[in-house]
């Protein structure tokens, strides 16, 4: 027999994560350069935290439905990918409640001009 839940718990259950703070983008700004008198291209993607969480819930859902064929059973069974999403939930989890931060900033100039710089950071 199972205990009544609050509502907080059966939102959270019904929803998954669910965060009281707007939306949190994960933004990855690629910036390249082909020289110092050539023009570049840059372009930015925007990644909202919330696909993290749904990117693991399909994703655990797929593996589970393959695990009732017996080959990707055998291959999922080298791989403990059961431990793995769960641990990608957690540092979804985790990116939402910090603050807007950058996360990694690449930036690699060869001889010649050529340039490439990456920038991972929250808004």
């Amino acid at each position: 027999m199972s205990t009544p839940a609050t509502e907080k718990e059966k939102v959270l259950r019904r929803s998954g994560f669910m965060s009281n703070r707007p939306a949190v983008l994960l933004w990855v700004s690629v910036k390249i350069r082909n020289g110092p008198d050539k023009r570049g291209f840059s372009f930015g993607v925007p990644v909202p935290l919330f696909l993290l969480f749904q990117w693991t819930d399909m994703a655990e859902d797929a593996l589970t439905l393959a695990r009732l064929f017996p080959g990707a059973r055998r291959s999922l069974d080298r791989v403990p990918v059961f431990d793995i999403l769960p641990a990608l939930r957690r540092f979804a989890e985790e990116l939402c409640r910090t603050g807007p931060e950058e996360l990694a900033d690449v930036d690699v100039e060869e001889p010649g001009g050529r340039r490439v710089r990456v920038r991972c950071f929250l808004r």
